[in-house]
């Protein structure tokens, strides 16, 4: 019974080992396909073998990986369609031109090359190479007689060498990169120089990568170092910013600031003209005026190495004008005034009768007519009187829509003031219905 019950036990943990390899072995089996399937996937950042790419730069050294890589070409001298950069090894240098067949400066640089070639044949090695499609790429160089054959679909060369712009090209001198260049400097000259001196050296090509059409320009410019340069930002009103309007010289620029401030109020500030002796007709506009709080309200900065007052008086003009369909125009028209003139059968004279600070009369008239904002119906005052004395008046906004308090206030100082028509100068904000915007500045 003994010798049984020993028996079963033995078959038993043979029974584990056998399951054990099995599942050791599927896991290994696992792990090897997840390694192999890794392998054949490029990464983002990878070759053509799917290997981690290393950006090259001048001074750097070809890798094995490159110079063995199979790429595919056409325009080929032999029925080969395959080539790999160490077939040009053993020649003294090495042009990689990267160009396409829409780039009129490539087509001129490979032209270039193709010349050169012969000249320098037992030297020179040149691989012209695009990312366009093969097709492409084999009906153009046959079509323009060009005997250099060309790599096609090769964007996974750009992560050897990255650019942003074509012509883009890598000289190549014993296994070493020695220059980085526009097609511009594929000369004879330069070539014979670069195949007999060691030390020859051309201005390298940094392009910026990370350059995109969706950010902002002033991101990739050093603006110290640019002889004209200006740059303006519009958005719609922002919370937390207050309201400012401001002109302010620094670092050698003028920042124009209008946070938190509505259209007309842009047009006016910027022109300096005041808000009574201005017509609004501009539908924008009104619609705008007639939104409540924020909403009618928008931010813009103008930055300009340009501090002249023509020049940024009349590029702010022009982003508003754009932004709004605004045309600027100057109109003589007979507009309703309140004309202040001498009191009949009083003497004009300079008293001091109410409480408050006393003041020029002119600086008084001149708060008559100042408005934070433009309003429709705003009062235009105009003093006719000769009046020229102090005088001491209420608190101008409660004088500006009351005319009876105002000729109280008036009369001590023997004037008077009445409601008349005149014929006055207008700035006049229209719908634009041109594309050019030509404002009559003064």
């Amino acid at each position: 019974m003994m010798k049984k019950l020993k028996l079963q036990s033995n078959s038993s943990a043979l029974l584990y080992i056998q399951i054990l390899k099995i599942t050791v072995l599927v896991i290994l089996y696992v792990i090897v396909s997840m390694f192999s399937l890794s392998a054949q996937t490029p990464r983002k950042d990878s070759g053509a073998d799917g290997l981690l790419i290393k950006p090259l730069k001048v001074g750097d050294s070809i890798p094995e990986s490159l110079w063995d890589l199979p790429i595919d070409i056409v325009n080929a001298p032999s029925q080969s369609d395959s080539f790999k950069l160490s077939q040009f090894r053993d020649k003294k240098l090495l042009i990689i031109d990267f160009w396409a067949t829409w780039c009129s400066p490539c087509i001129k640089s490979i032209h270039k090359l193709d010349s050169l070639q012969p000249i320098f044949k037992d030297e020179l090695g040149v691989f012209a190479t695009s990312y366009e499609e093969r097709g492409r790429v084999n009906a153009f160089l046959k079509k323009q007689g060009i005997k250099l054959f060309s790599g096609t679909k090769t964007e996974y060369l750009k992560q050897y060498f990255p650019h942003k712009m074509i012509p883009h090209q890598v000289w190549i001198k014993n296994g070493k990169i020695i220059a980085i260049t526009e097609g511009s400097n594929a000369t004879g000259e330069n070539i014979q120089r670069a195949l007999k001196d060691d030390s020859f050296k051309l201005a390298t090509k940094n392009d910026r990568l990370d350059f995109s059409t969706s950010r902002y320009l002033a991101d990739f410019i050093d603006t110290a170092n640019v002889n004209s340069f200006a740059v303006s930002t519009f958005s719609s009103g922002q919370k937390g910013l207050g309201s400012i309007m401001s002109q302010v010289i620094s670092q050698n620029k003028i920042f124009v600031n209008y946070t938190n401030a509505d259209p007309i109020s842009m047009f006016m500030r910027t022109l300096q003209h005041p808000n009574n002796k201005t017509i609004v007709i501009n539908k924008k506009l009104l619609e705008t005026d007639r939104l409540p709080g924020i909403e009618a309200m928008f931010c813009y900065q103008l930055i300009s190495k340009d501090t002249t007052r023509s020049f940024w008086i009349r590029r702010v003009l022009n982003d508003l004008s754009l932004q709004f369909d605004v045309k600027i125009e100057r109109k003589l028209v007979v507009k309703d005034c309140i004309i202040i003139g001498k009191l009949k059968g009083s003497n004009v004279k300079e008293s001091i009768t109410n409480s408050g600070h006393p003041q020029d009369f002119q600086d008084f008239v001149k708060l008559l007519n100042f408005s934070v904002r433009w309003k429709v119906d705003q009062p235009l005052f105009i003093n006719e009187s000769g009046f020229t004395g102090k005088v001491s008046m209420p608190y101008y906004k409660d004088l500006q829509f009351n005319l009876d308090k105002l000729n109280l206030a008036l009369r001590p100082y023997g004037l008077i003031a009445s409601k008349k028509k005149r014929k006055i100068e207008v700035l006049v904000l229209a719908d634009n219905n041109t594309a050019e915007i030509k404002p009559n500045i003064r």
